[in-house]
């Protein structure tokens, strides 16, 4: 649970599973601009919230936010397959 003092909010996150018979992929990216590196990752899980596959990846150059969704996007229906 996070809380934002400045609006004396609490937050709660939770994962929430896909549908029964669907895949769910989670993708994360990381910026190290100083670094020049991009570093990807992607988690597939079942309905029933079981690990199927993972993937990362390091790109040794700066992407836009957008050339970064749209890899993860592509490499999570490969992961389904």
């Amino acid at each position: 649970m996070l809380a934002d003092s400045k609006l004396n909010i609490e937050v709660q996150h939770a994962w929430i599973p896909p549908p029964f018979r669907t895949l769910k992929c989670n993708c994360d990216a990381a910026f190290f601009v100083e670094e020049g590196i991009t570093d990807f990752g992607a988690c597939l899980r079942n309905g029933g919230g079981d690990f199927l596959q993972a993937r990362t990846s390091l790109l040794k150059q700066i992407c836009q936010s957008r050339r970064v969704k749209n890899k993860w996007c592509l490499t999570g229906s490969n992961l389904a397959q």
